[in-house]
Parts: C-alpha cells; structure tokens; sequence
C-alpha cells in the first residue's frame, strides 16, 4: 500500500452516493458524494487472469476547484444543471474538465438535460486530458442516442464548431452516429 491519494479505497466508500453513468460503465468511472458534500472520484478494475483474478478499487477526493465546481452542479435545479456545468467543461485545470466531462456523462446517460452543455462538450473533443475527451464524447453519444431532435443538436454543434477538424478520434464518429439517427449519408 503507498501514500498516494489514489490508494486503494476503504470500506466506508460504499457508504458515499453513488454518481454514475447508465450502460454497464457504472462500477468503472463514478463520483461519489459524502453526506458533508465532499467529492470523490472512484475507479474500480478487475482481470480475470488464468493464474487467479485481482480487483482493484480506488478513490480519491476532487481538488477544491473541481468540488466547488461539481458540487454547485450537484445541488442546482435539474434544469440549470449543464448551464453549470458547461464552464467546468472548458476550465483552465485538465482535472476539473475531466471530472466536469464525466459528470456529463452521468447527467446525459441518466436523461437528464444536457442542451446547455452541448457546445462545451463538442469543445472538450479537442482538448487534453485524454480521458476527459472520452468521457465527453460517451455524454455526446449518450445524448443523441435519445432522438433525432438531439442527434441533430449534436450535429449542428459538431459541424459548426468544425470539430471533426481538429479532433480524428471521436468527431467522426459521433457525426456518423448523427447521421444514422438521422436517416442521412
């Protein structure tokens, strides 16, 4: 066991409320909420090797900035949510715009509106840390997997940001879905 803040997660970690995206991702990428408010990433991995299988279960407390940011997210109406959540998506710091990109994620898979955040989302495609472009991009796909009132939403912000431009991993595939929903080439 090492000192690290990414250590290996005590039991009282159940205890905290569970912040996750829908579609089988819920045990891999959570936050989690303590009844005082404080803001914890969770991560969880297991391998099933032929040799015997591990798990591995981590938590780590959000840097101010990001549970300042998340948590007046949290505790907004459900409505204003992304309208709040969109600045976090484009902040100066990689960590609160990959926390504010899962977060996202979470909102967008679970049916919550996310309209507002969509521009910031498209810009979060095209910046470090990776793990943040592909959080954002599962909240992209999960939202316009709704309809196509959203596939087209989720086109128009592509297209006019010119995304597909400067982003080749996620861009075009996120437009191809688009175009799917749509009934377009």
């Amino acid at each position: 066991m090492t000192a690290s803040p990414r250590e290996v997660c005590p039991p009282e970690a159940d205890a905290l409320e569970v912040i996750a995206p829908g579609q089988g991702y819920s045990d891999q990428a959570q936050l989690r909420r303590c009844a005082c408010g404080a803001l914890y990433r969770y991560r969880y991995h297991h391998e099933y090797d032929v040799g015997g299988s591990w798990e591995e279960r981590y938590l780590w407390r959000l840097e101010p900035e990001a549970e300042r940011a998340l948590g007046a997210v949290l505790e907004a109406e459900r409505g204003e949510q992304a309208a709040r959540l969109a600045p976090a998506l484009g902040g100066a710091a990689e960590d609160l715009r990959e926390h504010a990109a899962l977060l996202l994620w979470c909102l967008a898979s679970t049916g919550a509106e996310v309209d507002d955040a969509l521009e910031a989302a498209c810009r979060a495609l095209e910046q470090p840390p990776l793990l943040a472009r592909d959080f954002a991009y599962r909240a992209l796909l999960s939202f316009l997997e709704r309809g196509e009132d959203e596939a087209g939403l989720v086109h128009g912000w592509l297209t006019k940001l010119k995304t597909a431009e400067r982003d080749p991993r996620y861009a075009w595939i996120l437009l191809k879905e688009c175009a799917a929903s749509l009934g377009v080439d």
